[in-house]
Order: C-alpha cells, then structure tokens, then sequence
C-alpha cells in the first residue's frame, strides 16, 4: 500500500472519505432476522504486528475501507449488538499499532456500528473474514523500520480520528491531472516495475472510458440495493434502481475507478444501466427502458411562434439529411451497443463502416482514435484515425492528444512533439495536454520545458500536489538544490493532503540538502 505510485493513488480515498454512512445487510432471507452478536474481541500482539478477532454468532454482514490522513480502517457492520461482557469504549488495550474508536451510526435502515482504526505510520492493515469471525491484522508496511519510538498514545490518535472526515471532506477530490503525471513514486518505487514513458502516458490517460475517482469496496452478502445506495453516495448522481433487481453480492475491489465497480456488479447480477440528465437508471437486463420524452400532455403552455418555426425548421433540416448519414447514425447506434458490451472489435468494425458514410464528423474519427488506442492497443490505428478527425476539424485538441499518444509509444518523438505543442493550443490549453506535454517533456530530457509547462498549468487552473512535486523533482534532477528544497517545503505547507511514502520522501530530500 505504501509502495503505490503517488500520482494515480492520491485522489482515491478522499472521495470515498466524503461518504457518509451508509445501511448494508445481510443478503439470504434466512439471516433477515438474525443479529450479529459480537460475543468477544481478542488481540494477539507481537513485537511487529497486532492481529485482532471479532467472535460472532453468525457471518456479518460488513463493509471495510481505507481512508488517509491519519491512516485508517473503516469497517461497518450491520445490524450489530455487543455480549453484556464487552466494554466498546475498550475493546482492544493500548498498543503501538493502532486505536480503535466504536460507533453507533443510527437512523438507517438497517442500524450500522462502525469500527474505525487509527493505524500508526509504518503500518498496514488486512481484513479477513474467518466463517463468523472478522481477522482484523496490523502489520508492518514494505520497506518500513519499526516506529514504537515514536507511537502516538490511544488518545492522540482516537482524536486525530474525531475530525479526519471533516479535514478530508474539505481537502477535495483532487484533479484528474493525478492520473496523468509520473509521480515521485519512482522514488519510492512501485515494487520495483517500470513503464516506458509510452505506456505510462496510456495507463495514466485513463483513456478506458473509466475516469471517475476511485475506491476500494469489500462486500460480505450485501443486499443489491444497499449498495447502489453507496454509489449514490460516491458518484453525487441521482441513481434510480428498478423494483425487478433483487439479491445479495460478495465482492472485494481495491483501488478501481467507481463506475468500473458498477459495471462489474451489473454484470455479475445481470443488470443494465442506462445514464444521462446527471440521473443513473438500473434495471434488468431482460427488461426495456426508454427515456421520457416531452411530456407535452401534462403541460400547459402558450404556443412561441419563434420556438415552432424553429422546430419546424430542425425538422425539414433532418428530413433532408442524405441517406448515407442516416444509415451511419444506425451503424454508430449499433457499435455503441457492441462497445457497451465490451465486444470492442466489432464496435470498432461498425464504427469504422460508419466513418466511411460520414467522414466528416470529427468526433465520430476521435471516437476511433480512442478505442484504438486503449481497448485495442493498436498505436498506428489510433494515430491514423487521430489524424483523420483533425483533417476535419484541426482545432480538435482532444484528436491531437490521441495523436501525440500513439506517436509516444511508437517511440516517434519528433511527431509527439508536434501533436502535443498541437494539443495545448486551445485557449485555454486543456489541463490534460498541459500536464501530459509537462511529465512528456521531463521523461524525455526537456526539463526547462517541463517546467514552463507546469508553471502554464498553475497559472490557469492553479497547483495540485503533483504538479508542485514534479516541479521539486526537476530542480532536484537540475541540481538546483535550494528550488528544490523552497518547492518540497511549499508541498508540505500546501495544506494537500500526503500519502505517507511520499511524505517520507520529501522529509528525506530536505533531511539530505540541510546536510
């Protein structure tokens, strides 16, 4: 956990920080009634880790997650009760692992207790269920020396933990720029692989067509509706789910975007969902939907001479569209299913007729360029089609971006360089192609431009952690050690919250130019 890579990791918990409470129970009708009864909490500590037992009566229905800043663990267990013999305000003795904090979160349907563990620096945590038992573990982080020199007592902690939702909630989501920058993380080192700057620039692009934040979920015969309500929660959409869906799920995801977690889930129930208007509708697959149209029989209103004849006018306009336009859009409907899917080569082969009947939509060639680039891995094609829907349309920075990709993996730096100077040429540049162009520029020997990128960067959209860390490294990479330090000392009084292994970094790099 503590050897990720920085850039793609530190935005992912502080959206799920923002969740608020949410109700989980117990997935087979046979359990409905039942309680969990916590009977006894055991804990096993040795000089390194600390392992500690929820004894219950039956399998729990639970929830566990991850938040940072202090580092915590969260888990949730629902429809809950304490044996008289347990004191919940202490259940595990001070230790120089971690705290634990007991709650009661009421007014839901069901009644969750959470458990919140406050974890030491140096530590990670591990959640195992045991039949009806809960294996919580402390254990040390890779690469981390012992810390007990410098534990917080149970309280430090247990207060930290009182008001990390609030500070967390307030630190934001963080830019997408995190998935698109290299980050410091080869500092520390993501277990030791290493990406070509090609395939660093398309994993971090995210060009999957999964871009939102991400979380980690583990759930234990959890009812269906209950966890949608939690990607409600998540993804600040209005989610509607169909009376038809009914069941329970286990299931366990670390660190993927939150839509990617929903498709999984849809596909594992046999479900569909269907998004527009900031509104999600899931239903069975076996069911229709159609989306309302006008509701002009439920609304009274005085006919606009002006909004008539402009419809009437869009009208004719369609009516005279050729019909090789008409019969791409049936296409274009068609690969879109395929590609919902997942049957991305035939998406591409109707895409792709359909392109041949409309080669003057832009997007439509963009469209390709994307797919070809990420579902495909076929660098040529996606340049070519990029090259396509800028022939149409030049000032289609997004076409152009795509482009400097492919050209990057196929190791064209030249032409790289002429698609990305091409793709920051809006006004304003796009976030994505400044912040891309800047970790391009730096992998490839062009620190002094990286950093006048950056600086464009914060100029127009402000600094994020990444952005101000990049800058620090390049100073350092230029051995302008005193830009260096003023840049590493400005992150850590930024205010953004830091994961520990990139924390410990920037300690390590001032500890060594104070030297």
């Amino acid at each position: 956990m503590y050897n990720r890579r920085i850039t793609s990791h530190l935005a992912i918990f502080f959206a799920f920080c923002m969740l608020i409470a949410f109700p989980v129970n117990q997935g087979h009708a046979d359990q409905t009634d039942i309680k969990f009864i916590l009977s006894d909490v055991t804990t096993d500590i040795s000089a390194d880790s600390m392992t500690v037992t929820f004894k219950g009566n039956s399998a729990p229905a639970y929830t566990s997650r991850e938040l940072y800043d202090p580092y915590r663990l969260i888990v949730d267990i629902a429809e809950m009760d304490f044996a008289q013999t347990l004191q919940p305000a202490s259940l595990i003795p001070d230790n120089k692992f971690a705290a634990l904090q007991t709650t009661v979160v009421r007014g839901l349907e069901p009644e969750i207790t959470r458990f919140i563990f406050t974890i030491n620096d140096g530590y990670r945590q591990k959640v195992e269920r045991m039949e009806n038992d809960i294996k919580i573990s402390i254990l040390p982080a890779p690469g981390s020396e012992s810390l007990s020199s410098v534990s917080p007592t149970t309280g430090e902690m247990a207060a930290e933990a009182n008001t990390a939702d609030t500070a967390e909630a307030d630190s934001g989501a963080g830019a997408k720029i995190r998935e698109l920058i290299e980050s410091t993380a080869q500092a520390v080192g993501p277990e030791g692989k290493t990406l070509s700057p090609g395939d660093e620039l398309v994993q971090n692009f995210d060009f999957s067509g999964y871009k939102r934040e991400r979380i980690s979920i583990d759930f234990y015969k959890i009812d269906l509706h209950n966890v949608f309500r939690l990607f409600r929660q998540v993804s600040g959409l209005n989610l509607i789910v169909d009376e038809g869906v009914s069941g329970s799920l286990t299931l366990a995801l670390n660190d993927v975007p939150w839509d990617f977690a929903l498709d999984i889930i849809l596909n594992l129930a046999d479900l569909e969902k269907e998004e527009r208007f900031n509104t999600i509708i899931i239903y069975p697959k076996s069911k229709e939907f159609d989306w309302p149209e006008r509701a002009a029989d439920n609304l009274s209103f005085e006919a606009n001479l002006d909004v008539v004849q402009q419809e009437a006018l869009i009208i004719e306009q369609s009516a005279k569209q050729p019909i090789e336009i008409m019969q791409a859009k049936e296409l274009m409907r068609k690969a879109l299913m395929e590609e919902k899917n997942n049957n991305y080569e035939d998406a591409v082969q109707l895409y792709e007729q359909a392109a041949e009947l409309w080669p003057s939509n832009a997007k439509l060639t963009s469209k390709l360029a994307a797919l070809y680039l990420v579902r495909m891995g076929m660098n040529a094609k996606g340049v070519f089609y990029a090259k396509k829907s800028l022939e149409v349309q030049p000032d289609n920075y997004n076409a152009a971006l795509y482009a400097a990709i492919g050209m990057a993996n196929m190791n064209k730096t030249q032409e790289a360089v002429e698609y990305f100077s091409r793709s920051i040429s809006g006004n304003p540049p796009m976030k994505e192609a400044l912040a891309s162009f800047a970790a391009y520029s730096e992998n490839h020997g062009r620190p002094q431009a990286a950093l006048k990128l950056y600086d464009k960067y914060h100029e127009i959209y402000g600094q994020t952690v990444d952005t101000m860390v990049a800058k620090a490294r390049i100073f350092d990479s230029l051995g302008r050690t005193d830009k260096a330090t003023e840049q590493y000392r400005s992150v850590l009084n930024s205010g953004f919250p830091l994961n520990l292994g990139l924390k410990r970094y920037i300690q390590s790099r001032l500890s060594e130019a104070s030297q």
